[in-house]
């Protein structure tokens, strides 16, 4: 078994900001800050990668600070948008979904969508969300 020493540099850089942004990582298991990864513009707003396709999981975790995004849709990727803060409408086909922290929305893939307001959202993305599987009207 592989005790972690919580005084230890990895534990404190993977829980307190990591300034390589390297993930943190053992057998089975990956750590990230959320301030370990620098904001990508984005056609929602600005987004933290957290975790990409390109750490290899099943999913990606994305902190996404969304103002009046463009409608747009995915072929593959079914999208979970969890809102932590702040309010706003999501588009979502043909409904007008109000937004408020704690709500959790389902976006499944061929679904045209988009975020209207100011409003940061935790999605998860399955699988993987790829630049190149993003398309707009």
């Amino acid at each position: 078994m592989l005790a972690i020493d919580l005084r230890g540099a990895a534990v404190h850089n993977a829980f307190m900001g990591n300034p390589n942004g390297d993930i943190i990582q053992g057998p089975g298991y990956q750590v990230r800050h959320v301030t370990d990864v620098a904001p990508v513009a984005c056609p929602c707003g600005q987004s933290f990668r957290v975790f990409t396709w390109r750490d290899g999981g099943p999913a990606n975790v994305h902190v996404t600070e969304i103002r009046d995004s463009r409608r747009h849709y995915h072929r593959d990727c079914t999208e979970y948008y969890y809102i932590i803060e702040g309010s706003g409408v999501l588009e979502v086909a043909d409904a007008q979904i109000p937004l408020s922290p704690g709500l959790l929305v389902r976006i499944d893939p061929l679904t045209r969508h988009r975020g209207q307001g100011d409003f940061k959202a935790l999605i998860v993305g399955v699988p993987p969300f790829r630049e190149e599987d993003e398309y707009f009207d």
